[in-house]
This record gives C-alpha cells, structure tokens and sequence, in this order.
C-alpha cells in the first residue's frame, strides 16, 4: 500500500509516518523545501512541494497512491487571503486531484487554530 502524507514532517506527520513505515507500506511525504533537513524517519520518499494552494500540481505525487493523510496548513495566520489559499483552496485543490486520480482513501486533519487566535468564550 502507498500512502502519501502532507506535512509529513510537522508534529503529527512525523509520528503517523513512521508508525506507517513500521506496518510495511511504502510513504510518500510531502514537505516545504525551506523546511525539510533530514528530519523524516528513514524510508519516507521525500516530495518538496513549494506552495500549496489553488493551482498547485499534485498530479505525479499520487501516481500510485493509495491513501492522502493530508496534514499540512498554514496555522501562524500572517495574513487572512494567504492562509485560505493554503488552507481552503489548497485542502480542495489536493482532494479533486486524488479523487481524480483513483485515490482510494482522504484523510484530512485540521487544527483549532484554524479559525484563529482569540480569547477563549466560556
């Protein structure tokens, strides 16, 4: 089995695709070049992707992919317009192209944060 993790080398991608690696199934991680130095476990097939967003070319990396365990996000919100590039029409974009491509399973993860930093409402 083929599974492809975005944000593979983030908190939880680290974690997922080592666990995965240690079942047998090949991992495809995708990371931010500025961000990737060697700190993937052992075994994953290293995919730099520059920007996710709209128009982002997902096409070779789910050649043969199985399952999307798709993690990455922009999460420190600089700007509004920035991140729901990233995090709306990137998360769609990366979806219709695994739909498109026979991908069998889509797991998405998102964060709290995603809607923002703020005071707590009790």
């Amino acid at each position: 089995m083929n599974l492809l993790v975005t944000g593979a080398n983030g908190f939880i991608g680290y974690k997922l695709c080592e666990k995965v690696l240690n079942t047998g199934w090949h991992v495809r991680g995708t990371v931010r070049p500025s961000t990737y130095r060697n700190n993937l476990p052992s075994g994953v097939d290293v995919v730099p992707i520059e920007e996710i967003g709209p128009l982002t070319d997902w096409s070779k990396v789910m050649s043969g992919v199985d399952t999307v365990v798709h993690l990455a996000a922009q999460v420190q919100v600089i700007n509004e317009i920035a991140a729901r590039s990233v995090n709306v029409a990137g998360t769609e974009r990366i979806a219709r192209i695994a739909s498109d491509s026979g991908v069998k399973r889509f797991v998405f993860l998102s964060t709290v944060k995603v809607n923002g930093k703020g005071d707590p409402i009790y």
